[in-house]
C-alpha cells in the first residue's frame, strides 16, 4: 500500500535541518575555542610585554652594577698592591679613589613586580615554551644565590674593613665621594688627585684581600644571572613575536 504524499516524511528537510542545527553548534564551539584562545594569547601577550620591560630594565641596573664591581675590584687590587710596597709603620699617599672603592657597598635590587604578577595570576602555566616556562622558574633561586657573596662582602666592609680603615687614615674627605661615585660611576675630575695618608697594617691588607676575593666571586654569580636575564629576554620576544 502507498503512503500519501500528504503523510511522506520530508526527509530531505529534515536532513538539512539537522544538518544546520549540528553546523551552527560546531560553529558555536569553534567560536568559542577561537575567542578563548584569542583571550589567552591576549592575557599572555600582556604577562610577557610586562616582564620584558622588567627583565630590560634589570638587564640595564645589573650591567651597571658588574661595571661598578669591576672598576670596584681593580681599585681594591690596586690600593692592596700600594699598601704592601713599603713595609709596615711607614705610611702611603693614596688616591681617595682607591681608598673610596675599597670601601664602597652597593647592592643589586631588580624589579619583581611583573614576574610576581605573573604567578599570582597562574600565567606561568600559561606559557607554551617549556623552555621559557623552565628559565622564569630558575629565575628567582638564582637571584637569591647570586647576591650571597655580595651580601658578605658588604658585611666585611660595614663591619670590619671600614673601622680598621679608619684607625690607618682620616676617611672624612674620602665619604664626600661615596654619594658622587654611586650617582655618576665615577669621581669628578677636581677630585682625581686628592690622596689620604694611609697607614698599611697586616689586618688591613688582609681584610681587603678577603674584600676583592667576594667581590671577584660576586662578579662570576652576576655573570651566570646575566646569561639567565638574556636567555628570558630572548625567548620572551620571541613569544611576543609569535603571538598573533
Amino acid at each position: 500500500m502507498t503512503t500519501p504524499k500528504s503523510h511522506r516524511l520530508p526527509w530531505v528537510r529534515l536532513f538539512a535541518e539537522t544538518v544546520a542545527i549540528v553546523l551552527s553548534i560546531l560553529i558555536a564551539f569553534a567560536l568559542d575555542a577561537w575567542w578563548d584562545d584569542r583571550r589567552e594569547n591576549a592575557e599572555q601577550r600582556r604577562y610577557l610585554v610586562a616582564i620584558a620591560a622588567d627583565f630590560e630594565a634589570n638587564q640595564e641596573l645589573l650591567r651597571r652594577y658588574e661595571s661598578m664591581c669591576r672598576e670596584v675590584d681593580i681599585g681594591t687590587r690596586a690600593l692592596i698592591g700600594m699598601l704592601e710596597g713599603p713595609g709596615p709603620g711607614a705610611p702611603v699617599s693614596v688616591p681617595d679613589s682607591l681608598v673610596t672603592e675599597a670601601a664602597f657597598v652597593a647592592t643589586y635590587d631588580p624589579s619583581r613586580a611583573a614576574y610576581e604578577d605573573l604567578l599570582n595570576g597562574g600565567g606561568l602555566a600559561s606559557i607554551r615554551n617549556e623552555a621559557l616556562r623552565h628559565d622564569l622558574a630558575a629565575w628567582p633561586p638564582q637571584l637569591e644565590d647570586a647576591p650571597k657573596n655580595e651580601t658578605f662582602a658588604a658585611t666585611l666592609v660595614l663591619e670590619q674593613l671600614l673601622p680598621t680603615l679608619g684607625q690607618s687614615a682620616d676617611l672624612k674627605g674620602v665619604f664626600d665621594l661615596f654619594e658622587t661615585y654611586w650617582v655618576t660611576q665615577g669621581f669628578p675630575d677636581e677630585w682625581r688627585n686628592r690622596t689620604t695618608e694611609v697607614l698599611p697594617t697586616e689586618p688591613l691588607v688582609n681584610l681587603l684581600r678577603q674584600r676583592a676575593w667576594r667581590y671577584w666571586l660576586t662578579l662570576e654569580e652576576f655573570q651566570r644571572l646575566h646569561e639567565l636575564q638574556d636567555s628570558i629576554l630572548s625567548a620572551i620576544r620571541t613569544e611576543i613575536h609569535g603571538i598573533r
